[in-house]
């Protein structure tokens, strides 16, 4: 039985995909401990897992909780600590820790001088590899087998469906990297005014002939929230298309646990890269995936490995249809 304390202060999408790690870890002695330092965003999502010992929260804006944070762990001493995150803050951190073993994942070696001071050995995450290749290699050095084909969610605790009972449809998550002026300033964009947006909708539903579930993101958007008052009503707690009625359904408001209920239960999706997309590949549901064009190798690090998987570069809604179009089903 081995104790360890690991990292991921950052995004869901990111600890999905290093899932990996955390199923090896128990796979090869299922009394290993493993504990968490995370974000009290994570946290909330998190602590549905149970084989997750403890969660701590890391609030580095809080020095009182930074405080308390560390006093927690102070006088355990760990096997192993792993920086998944790669994190200035989570190295630092992790100075107040015990651990006969200490790692810290890293994409470039800025932090290299430090991590050799205090005894840190260092693995470089390069994109040269997909991140699921590098997370074996990881396991492999120290010394846990990698499981390669895993259940994402074992000993998870899926939200119970309350609000969605279709189980043949396609789900469309248009969240803010639809739109530009929401994320970054030099990708492409689909110029997704009110009228394209009907036009992609109305292809979608002679191309599939399926339901369409669009879900959003937690960023307002102002275009969208002007398609959606525009072109639906509301219907109980949801909204239904005025023209296309029934067949396309906007579902707002949904937290990340929902979203997975709406990616189990469909037949395909449809979102930009992101932890959507780790979460479609957990469930093995077939996935369009948009990406940009000159960040293929960083899109690719992250979904490479993933089967069902196919790709669409981002463009103008037009060029985006004709690339679905080409695509076999």
């Amino acid at each position: 039985m081995k104790r360890f304390l690991i990292f991921r202060t950052d995004r869901i999408g990111d600890f999905i995909a290093s899932k990996i790690i955390f199923e090896s870890i128990k796979s090869n002695d299922n009394r290993n401990i493993i504990d968490v330092v995370c974000s009290k965003y994570n946290e909330n999502y998190l602590k549905h897992y149970k084989y997750l010992n403890k969660l701590i929260i890391l609030n580095r804006k809080s020095i009182k909780n930074y405080i308390f944070s560390i006093l927690k762990l102070r006088y355990i001493e760990y096997d192993y600590l792993i920086i998944l995150d790669g994190k200035r803050r989570s190295f630092i951190f992790s100075l107040f820790i015990k651990s006969v073993h200490k790692f810290i994942i890293v994409k470039n070696k800025k932090l290299n001088f430090f991590t050799k001071i205090f005894s840190y050995k260092d693995f470089l995450n390069s994109e040269k590899n997909s991140q699921f290749k590098n997370f074996v290699k990881f396991l492999n050095i120290i010394q846990i087998k990698p499981i390669i084909k895993f259940d994402y969610y074992k000993d998870y605790i899926i939200k119970s469906n309350n609000f969605l009972k279709d189980k043949n449809y396609l789900h469309l998550h248009l969240d803010e990297k639809w739109f530009e002026g929401y994320y970054y300033e030099d990708y492409d964009y689909m110029n997704l005014n009110s009228y394209n947006l009907n036009l992609f909708l109305s292809f979608l539903k002679k191309k599939f002939n399926k339901k369409i579930i669009i879900t959003s993101g937690f960023k307002k958007i102002n275009s969208l929230e002007f398609f959606i008052k525009k072109n639906f009503f509301k219907y109980k707690n949801n909204y239904i298309h005025k023209t296309l009625k029934s067949r396309i359904i906007f579902i707002k408001n949904l937290d990340f646990r929902d979203l997975e209920i709406v990616v189990k239960n469909s037949n395909m999706v449809i979102t930009c890269e992101g932890s959507l997309s780790h979460v479609s590949n957990s469930f093995n549901t077939p996935t369009l995936c948009l990406i940009q064009r000159n960040r293929k190798q960083t899109a690719t690090f992250w979904t490479s490995h993933m089967k069902k998987i196919k790709y669409l570069y981002r463009s103008d809604i037009k060029k985006v249809i004709s690339q679905i179009n080409k695509i076999k089903f």
